[in-house]
């Protein structure tokens, strides 16, 4: 199964990262735009920002399921309150 996993730099999300590739699934890990780089391959690296309508969108074909281990840890960061944003919409897909 093809997998995304979302804030993979971080320590939940290289955990997660490794465990479904252990499982024997196909890894998106998708990391901040200037985030390093922890994984080899066969995990695919995609550096985005999920708070903006990107190029990594373009890295969603095929996958079957989302991880979703991103989160705000400071700095300040608003809730919408317009419904589903662009990027939600587009992993309901």
């Amino acid at each position: 199964m093809k997998v995304l996993v979302t804030g993979a730099g971080g320590f939940l999300g290289q955990a997660v990262v490794r465990a479904c590739t252990a499982a024997g699934h196909e890894v998106v890990a998708m990391i901040r735009p200037m985030g390093r780089d922890p994984f080899a391959a066969p995990v695919t690296v995609v550096r985005g920002d999920l708070r903006q309508v990107g190029p990594w969108r373009t890295q969603l074909d095929g996958v079957e399921a989302v991880i979703h281990c991103a989160a705000a840890t400071g700095g300040t960061w608003r809730r919408s309150s317009q419904g589903p944003s662009p990027q939600r919409k587009t992993c309901l897909r």
